[in-house]
């Protein structure tokens, strides 16, 4: 399974949790963060001028998974092309 989402997007999607609200992980910014919530794959809370606290909505949750599972895949292929060289 192949996913395409812009890097910065992923790894907000990784990082954030369905119940807390956090901070977006180092290296994303607002500008992600909004995408994600016009995606509907994050719900925002705080003042845009002294921090934003995200959270998923569903949809994000659903994605997540996903991109975690793709991941796991991918990590398993190089693991195992690495030890048939």
């Amino acid at each position: 399974m192949d996913i395409r989402i812009l890097p910065r997007l992923r790894k907000l999607i990784l990082h954030l949790d369905r119940r807390e609200w956090r901070v977006p992980p180092q290296n994303v910014g607002l500008k992600t963060a909004l995408q994600a919530r016009s995606a509907g794959l994050a719900d925002l809370d705080g003042d845009f001028k002294s921090g934003v606290s995200c959270r998923l909505t569903e949809l994000g949750f659903d994605l997540q998974k996903k991109l975690a599972s793709a991941e796991a895949v991918s990590r398993r292929r190089s693991a195992v092309s690495r030890r048939s060289d």
